[in-house]
């Protein structure tokens, strides 16, 4: 064992006598007590350091396995590795990416060493970031996507244009939309950070334009995702009303089972028309099962069309909301 091996095992030890009471009962990693879980989250960044000093196969699959348990344990907050990685130790030195591969991820097992990539990819070694992005594309590794995009935001332009390179080069893998549409509460972290814009090379509106042709090719993989996520898709929209995504649009509000959504569609929808809403779609607005999305469609014919032969039948609605729009508008016009 090198001086260096020796090193990553004294780390090691250190962060198993911080966690000293769960190892001494044999208790698993994956277990649910908070107190554990914080502790070892504020050690894991110290306990990835041992990387840079040579460690041994075995050294290398236990940090993989933490790595692996705690972004599990993660998978909803997408900023828990910048987050963590903030505490970690400014290494530098070289890192064997070839060695990692193939001793944390025996038989092909690759859930350890794309841990460790993320992790790394939020080091505050700003070359490392960039050596762990490039091994993004690596053969195996899915969902890499999302962790791409938050480099866009990188304090480092080099790093921030390494991102961008590998994130197209992730687009052409196969499921890439699928991870896309899942990496859209990153979208929103890029869209909302400064640091992307400082770099000529990048445009957000670019950025939306190209997940939104991604998004029309791949419409059926944007329904399947869950509801906060569509929120953001259709978002994308929402901001670029552009009129040659209305059909998907309408693809989108026909498919669409939440009534919040389908109010946000239409509303897009409107916004992309202007003055023209053809009658057949205005038809399904005005049709639909919910009493929201049918008011939003009345009040776009009373605000084109003013008041409209048959107007008087909504005072006999079911939904208050429609009686009491109806009432109102009557009145004002004097009926």
């Amino acid at each position: 064992m090198t001086d260096k091996t020796q090193h990553a095992q004294c780390i090691i030890e250190r962060y198993r006598n911080e966690l000293s009471d769960r190892f001494k009962r044999h208790t698993s990693y994956y277990n649910h007590d908070d107190n554990f879980r914080l502790r070892q989250y504020y050690c894991f960044p110290h306990l990835y350091s041992a990387l840079f000093y040579d460690p041994s196969p075995e050294q290398i699959k236990f940090i993989g396995t933490q790595a692996h348990y705690i972004e599990n344990h993660n998978v909803n907050f997408f900023l828990f590795a910048e987050n963590m990685m903030k505490f970690a130790p400014v290494e530098i030195g070289e890192v064997d990416f070839e060695k990692w591969k193939e001793r944390s991820c025996p038989g092909g097992y690759y859930l350890y060493y794309r841990a460790l990539l993320i992790f790394g990819s939020a080091h505050p070694n700003g070359f490392f970031r960039e050596q762990c992005l490039e091994h993004f594309v690596d053969d195996d590794l899915y969902d890499m996507i999302g962790y791409t995009l938050i480099r866009f935001n990188d304090t480092v332009p080099q790093v921030r244009r390494t991102a961008m390179k590998i994130f197209y080069e992730l687009m052409r893998k196969e499921r890439a939309a699928e991870y896309l549409v899942n990496a859209m509460p990153y979208v929103e972290h890029v869209r909302r950070g400064q640091k992307a814009k400082r770099s000529a090379e990048f445009s957000m509106d670019y950025l939306d334009s190209y997940i939104m042709e991604t998004f029309e090719r791949n419409a059926d993989t944007v329904l399947k995702a869950y509801i906060h996520t569509r929120r953001l898709c259709y978002k994308l929209f929402f901001l670029h009303p552009e009129p040659k995504y209305r059909d998907l649009i309408i693809y989108f509000f026909k498919n669409e089972c939440s009534y919040e959504l389908r109010c946000l569609l239409e509303r897009i929808y409107i916004k992309m028309s202007g003055e023209c809403i053809p009658d057949e779609v205005q038809a399904i607005f005005a049709n639909d099962e919910n009493e929201h999305v049918r008011l939003i469609a009345y009040e776009y014919s009373l605000e084109k069309e003013g008041i409209w032969e048959g107007f008087e039948q909504l005072l006999f609605s079911e939904s208050a909301h429609i009686r009491n729009f109806a009432r109102r508008n009557l009145k004002k016009t004097g009926f």
